[in-house]
């Protein structure tokens, strides 16, 4: 069994982007919490009533429930895991898609994951109403799993009562098993319970529903996106030309006006760090650098995150912290260049460094080491450091668990 408990999401740990608050996904969290208790201590004869009043149900459709059906939930198990799951995916996912499509998307997909259960449900299950915002959610996971498709999520791996551990995946593999579990559910299990019955084809088509809506936003968004950076090479190319031909201001003045147009581009905000560093201005180039390299982090420009990690680097910036070396690694880790991402990821590792997130840096060395260098003696040598430097880090179960399987192969 797999426990979903904390999401990897890059700009989270540099509090860049996703550092502003999600105030649509705590709304909706309140807004379930005070319907709940609104509701939940009403006598039961009334609360049923709530619920056939409020929920959906598939043979009377009518525009209020299709929406007022995500706020009433059964119990506190159910609001519970519900909203969990809102908290843990939905404040990613309506920072990078923006709130009004967040909560576009959230509202299209309980209705989508409603019209799905409604189309499926038999006959004689079609006066119970369906209640609680699992299709939602549900949409919320779907677009999750698009945007970010290849962010770790650490989960408690449970194996009965006696083992348990933690382990992470990519988003693609622990949401992808979240849905294939809904369909095998709403395949095996009866809807004979009645009301006590999960709504699986709503989550089904909630989660279908969020996962296309948002590989339509990113299809787009992704276009737009080349458009400005053809557009931004093309001013950088013409700077160039100028800067070869001595025009050194001209050149200034051009970035500076394209900046103020795309005051975010990381390629012009380097551009004009290296024009600074120069002209012997280390001071102005490590602002332009640090401006970049959170550009380019948030924009997820491997390419031009590690330029502007090299330009800090030239600028003889100030060591950066152990969260935004960990983010960088995995840059040089995307393009390949797996030396690089090992020596900025080792470089803390010095009397009197920082010890903060020191045990993120030793595992993801390791995974590293373990992955696509192939080196299990000094991936094994890594999580080790860790298991006797961090014995209390959330990583500390899975390292012990890996540090078993090598033990066993080398046996083997």
């Amino acid at each position: 069994m797999l426990f979903p408990v904390r999401v990897e999401v890059e700009l989270d740990d540099v509090g860049g982007g996703i550092g502003k608050l999600a105030l649509f996904t705590y709304l909706l969290i309140g807004a379930n919490a005070l319907v709940f208790c609104s509701i939940h201590f009403f006598p039961i004869a009334m609360r049923k009533m709530a619920y056939y009043d409020y929920g959906f149900v598939a043979e009377r459709i009518d525009l209020f429930p299709l929406v007022g059906h995500m706020f009433v939930h059964v119990g506190w198990i159910h609001i519970l895991g519900n909203m969990y799951y809102l908290w843990l995916f939905g404040r990613a996912t309506e920072m990078r898609m923006g709130r009004p499509v967040f909560a576009l998307l959230y509202f299209a997909s309980g209705v989508a994951g409603s019209f799905l259960q409604g189309a499926l449900t038999p006959e004689y299950l079609t006066d119970v109403p369906a209640i609680g915002a699992s299709g939602a959610i549900a949409g919320v996971l779907g677009a999750f799993m698009i945007l970010y498709p290849r962010e770790k999520v650490t989960c408690f791996y449970l194996a009965g009562f006696r083992y348990m551990t933690t382990i992470s995946l990519s988003s693609v593999w622990i949401l992808g098993a979240w849905l294939l579990f809904q369909f095998a559910s709403a395949l095996w299990f009866s809807t004979g319970v009645g009301e006590n019955s999960v709504a699986y084809f709503a989550h089904i088509g909630g989660f279908i529903f969020g996962a296309g809506a948002a590989a339509v936003v990113k299809y787009f968004a992704d276009i737009a996106a080349m458009l400005r950076r053809r557009s931004a090479i093309l001013e950088l190319e013409e700077c160039s030309d100028m800067l070869h031909e001595g025009r050194s201001e001209q050149a200034r003045a051009k970035l500076e006006a394209a900046l103020e147009k795309r005051p975010a581009d990381p390629l012009l905000l380097g551009e004009i760090g290296r024009l600074e560093l120069a002209d012997g201005d280390r001071s102005a180039a490590r602002k332009m650098f640090r401006r970049s390299l959170k550009a380019g982090l948030k924009q997820k420009n491997a390419a031009a995150a590690v330029a502007a990690y090299y330009g800090l680097v030239a600028a003889k910036a100030r060591p950066i912290d152990n969260s935004l070396r960990l983010i960088i690694g995995r840059r040089f880790a995307s393009l390949k260049k797996y030396g690089h991402a090992l020596g900025i990821m080792s470089a803390p590792f010095r009397p009197g460094a920082e010890i903060e997130g020191m045990d993120k840096l030793l595992y993801e060395i390791g995974d590293l080491l373990a992955g696509p260098l192939k080196d299990p003696l000094r991936a094994s040598a890594a999580f080790s450091l860790l298991a006797s430097l961090f014995p209390h880090s959330p990583r500390a179960l899975d390292v012990k668990y890996r540090l078993r399987r090598f033990r066993a192969v080398g046996r083997n």
